[in-house]
């Protein structure tokens, strides 16, 4: 999909402050993460050694880890709070311009891990990791970003979403 689109300077994370979209700031490092965690079902009725899977069923999670310079000190003031309180907030990951179609995802998440770096006579770094809750939303138009709050709209895939402020 954006094999090749972009360098790593152009993806970036933001998080919504109230009503407002915060970015977090710059990223020395970034990775996403997606996982399908699966249900064995394997039992002596199978008539066989091997192990069997259920189709379809498990736990689907989406984690975002990162190496951060912040903008400002509201952006790290927030992100820090977040993982003090263990508080679950909206997040996006934009790929380049969040103008562009398709170069958006959106998710719930709490900030799992924290780890500050001071080196001297630079900028402080903070190493985050966040790890999704409910569903997340991969290719989201810009245009579904101008809905009025609490109104609903719908992703690319055509699943139901409401604007949270």
């Amino acid at each position: 999909m954006l094999s090749g689109a972009f360098n790593g300077s152009s993806v970036f994370l933001r998080v919504m402050n109230g009503s407002d979209w915060l970015t977090i700031g710059g990223q020395m490092s970034h990775s996403t993460t997606e996982n399908n965690s699966s249900i064995d079902i394997t039992s002596k009725q199978n008539g066989h050694s091997f192990r069997d899977l259920q189709d379809i069923e498990g736990l689907k999670t989406f984690d975002v880890s990162g190496e951060l310079i912040f903008n400002n000190d509201a952006a790290f003031d927030f992100l820090k709070a977040a993982y003090t309180n263990k508080s679950i907030n909206l997040f996006q990951v934009v790929y380049g311009d969040v103008t562009v179609s398709g170069n958006v995802t959106e998710f719930k998440a709490m900030v799992s891990s924290w780890g500050e770096t001071s080196p001297d006579n630079d900028k402080m770094t903070a190493s985050v990791t966040l790890n999704s809750s409910e569903e997340w939303y991969q290719g989201l138009e810009f245009e579904q970003f101008n809905a009025a709050a609490d109104g609903e709209f719908f992703t690319s895939t055509g699943q139901p979403f409401f604007v949270r402020v």
